[in-house]
């Protein structure tokens, strides 16, 4: 077919498209901005679980804006660049999206080579952001650029000066900070286009926080307060304006929830093996099931599943191939915290203590780094110590080219029970077979300690301020699965590891003790989400 374009009778259309993403495809199109509200760009969020074809839908809205959009250039925006690239957007593009339209004979090509010589997407050597450029309906070039917001609160400095007709967020669950929407939404000023053409773009699981999501309460329930500081509401006069403003914006905001029945080449076996995986967790279920925004994952016993999240506190890092957490430059000491097993089941944990000021407050912000975990293995304490030290020493100095300074931390039977063999005491053990580099200091366990210990880790996950790395598997697994027994113990296999985390926090935490929330606020006194990508 010949090259048609929007404002034509009959543009052109994929023949690939599932009801639900055809649906999709025709939003934001000049027809039906006119009907909703074309002095503005569309902001379109689509919601729902993995496998609803929520994606590939979103991928081919934004293929045909930039098709039709004279100039067009579309960034796409993610939490990490690695995570766009090399098995996320940029691959199902590549591999998926932008051959059907190349194969569909209607002009679209690449415009770009790679260092190859190969059409298709290559790197700016001066930003290093991967971008691609194609052909469009009007005879010129349209652009893709990926751009990584690792931060929240980086969007300005990102998009800082730059002009777009279209933004995508990807997994917008994954930011907490709402500015991502409204600065990026003010990014959309392409110059010769008319405000409709332009067009906001977000996918979206539904989030671990569920109706108290500020995407949620936004785009479900339209409320501003999610996304806006609310002063001005206090002169009636001026009130009234704002809410006349903001019932007209709302026109242009667009909300399509997708299924897993959405997904018309997903097979009903497919469907029930969803299903089944998730049938142990009502939480996980209703989401990436049913497309329920619910709190939380695990039964009513998990102690931090309805905070913790892989995608907002875990940090992928791969030190072999030079890709480590960057540690703050202000961190001069680390700490270590460890359980030690009379002969069994062993933890330890290195962790680092970071401060972030907000409204001139200092914040610490915890980041593990390394473990140590034996479940049902005997193993002697001074070959344990042996590896504490090549951790610290051998690994982490290493990788920072920085010595540190060490306080260590453990459960005090480690200095005070005496047993019969080696040198009495499992400290002078550890002391010994590390030349004196490593003294414990004992952590006494008075009766409540461990709700305690529990609920200085839930307030710190839950107020972003502790993360973990890729290279503590134990650590995470420990954190996802704590679950409360009887008497208020922590049962699951890794609760060694998670005893000697904990240790840390408690010894180095005392602030967390306190009853006042972690609520940094701005301006009217709302509580303000402070996002730790590192």
């Amino acid at each position: 077919m010949a090259r048609q374009i929007s404002g034509m009778s009959q543009p052109w259309s994929p023949d690939w498209l599932y009801t639900k993403q055809r649906i999709l495809f025709n939003i934001g199109t000049e027809q039906d901005a006119g009907k909703n509200h074309p002095n503005s760009p569309t902001a379109v969020l689509v919601s729902g679980p993995r496998y609803s074809a929520k994606s590939f839908g979103c991928d081919d809205r934004m293929i045909r804006h930039l098709w039709e959009t004279p100039n067009g250039r579309f960034a796409i925006i993610n939490k990490t660049l690695r995570n766009t690239t090399d098995s996320g957007t940029q691959q199902r593009l590549t591999e998926y999206v932008l051959p059907r339209w190349i194969d569909a004979g209607i002009g679209f090509e690449y415009t770009t080579r790679d260092g190859d010589g190969i059409p298709g997407f290559k790197t700016d050597g001066r930003t290093r952001t991967p971008f691609c450029r194609f052909s469009n309906a009007w005879g010129g070039e349209s652009e893709i650029r990926i751009l990584s917001v690792e931060h929240d609160c980086e969007i300005e400095t990102k998009l800082k000066d730059s002009f777009w007709s279209g933004i995508r967020l990807i997994e917008l669950g994954n930011f907490k900070d709402p500015r991502i929407f409204t600065v990026s939404w003010e990014q959309l000023r392409m110059p010769h286009l008319k405000p409709w053409q332009h067009l906001w773009l977000a996918d979206t699981n539904p989030a671990v926080e569920g109706e108290e999501s500020w995407i949620y309460k936004f785009w479900y329930k339209r409320d501003w307060s999610a996304v806006t500081l609310t002063g001005a509401d206090n002169n009636r006069a001026q009130g009234e304006e704002i809410k006349r403003c903001r019932e007209k914006f709302e026109k242009s905001l667009r909300l399509m929830e997708f299924f897993l029945e959405d997904n018309e080449g997903l097979t009903t076996d497919q469907i029930e093996d969803r299903k089944a995986l998730h049938s142990g967790d009502p939480g996980e279920y209703a989401r990436d099931v049913e497309g329920k925004w619910v709190a939380g994952s695990g039964g009513a016993n998990r102690i931090f599943a309805d905070v913790f999240s892989r995608d907002i506190h875990v940090i992928e890092e791969d030190p072999e191939n030079g890709e480590s957490i960057e540690l703050s430059p202000t961190t001069t000491d680390l700490f270590t915290g460890s359980d030690l097993g009379s002969s069994v089941n062993h933890g330890f944990a290195i962790v680092e203590k970071r401060f972030v000021t907000i409204d001139d407050i200092e914040w610490p912000v915890w980041v593990a780094l390394r473990e140590i975990e034996s479940i049902n293995e005997r193993i002697k304490i001074s070959d344990l110590g042996v590896e504490m030290l090549r951790l610290m020493e051998d690994d982490l100095q290493k990788v920072y080219g920085r010595k540190f300074g060490w306080t260590h931390y453990a459960d005090d039977t480690a200095l005070n029970t005496y047993r019969t063999t080696g040198l009495g005491y499992d400290y002078l053990e550890v002391l010994a077979a590390t030349n004196g580099k490593i003294r414990m200091q004992g952590v006494h366990k008075p009766k409540g300690s461990v709700r305690t210990r529990q609920r200085i880790l839930r307030r710190l996950i839950k107020e972003k301020r502790f993360f973990v790395s890729s290279q503590c598997p134990r650590i995470i697994a420990a954190i996802e699965n704590a679950a409360t027994g009887k008497d208020g113990e922590v049962t699951g296999t890794h609760r060694h590891i998670l005893d000697a985390l904990t240790y840390i926090l408690l010894m180095e935490g005392s602030q967390e003790l306190a009853e006042t929330a972690f609520k940094p606020t701005v301006g009217d006194g709302k509580p303000r989400l402070v996002s730790m990508r590192l």
